[in-house]
């Protein structure tokens, strides 16, 4: 069953059991280690391609910053598709006889090696972070479509995401032309238990997911506990 949280305290549950359980070790190493995978050609690039990749970059005729130009590396990379899924449920009646509108947007416990994640004990970086549960690669969906979770409910029978997605473009100091596209999939309440039912079949990996309500949206992200995808894709709602 997937949960649906409704108390900051239940948050902090849920993301403590998966921060335990997913917690990644990073450290950094020498770029002449990185192989075979990776190639210093002069530019770092992935065998596979279409991955991202580091490029040297010129930049000249930089009108109205603190020197004229400058050279550096940045990271080229293809863009993906990132999404996240609303639930509206049936309004209720306060105290006062006003309706409130609920809802509750289904998120993922994701590890990535660079991210300051939900700590363990002692204050050991679990890595661990609330990410979007659909955030996929051009290139991922290229060569790995069979191990993206809930992609099947985006893909057309040819392969295709079939999303209305917004162009973001991403920090421009750091990657060279990158634009994800995002998208706000909005849901009946009988819908939710169709996909609850999908992440159920993902096994162990459906511990990750989770229903949280709209209204604790705000302290999630002043917690720090979303990436950054996560909080790219609730700009929609603004």
């Amino acid at each position: 069953m997937v949960l649906h949280i409704d108390s900051i305290d239940d948050l902090v549950t849920f993301l403590q059991a998966r921060a335990e359980a997913l917690a990644m070790g990073a450290a950094e190493c020498g770029l002449n280690e990185l192989g075979p995978d990776w190639e210093v050609i002069p530019r770092i690039i992935h065998s596979l391609k279409g991955f991202f990749d580091f490029i040297g970059v010129n930049i000249t005729k930089a009108n109205g910053r603190e020197v004229a130009g400058w050279k550096q590396p940045m990271i080229r990379d293809a863009g993906g598709v990132v999404a996240v899924v609303r639930q509206k449920c049936v309004p209720l009646m306060d105290a006062d006889g006003v309706c409130i509108d609920q809802s509750y947007f289904l998120v993922r416990a994701k590890a990535e090696p660079g991210n300051i994640g939900f700590p363990l004990a002692g204050g050991v970086n679990s890595r661990v972070l609330l990410s979007p549960p659909l955030q996929f690669s051009m290139a991922n969906l290229q060569n790995n479509p069979g191990k993206i979770p809930l992609v099947a409910l985006v893909l057309d029978d040819n392969g295709q995401c079939m999303l209305t997605t917004e162009p973001a473009p991403e920090d421009g100091g750091r990657f060279y032309e990158k634009v994800n596209q995002y998208s706000l999939v909005d849901i009946a309440v009988g819908q939710g238990r169709a996909i609850s039912d999908e992440i159920e079949k993902l096994g162990p990996g459906a511990a990750d997911f989770a229903w949280i309500k709209d209204s604790l949206l705000r302290g999630m992200f002043r917690a720090g506990w979303a990436n950054g995808h996560l909080r790219s894709a609730m700009s929609l709602l603004v």
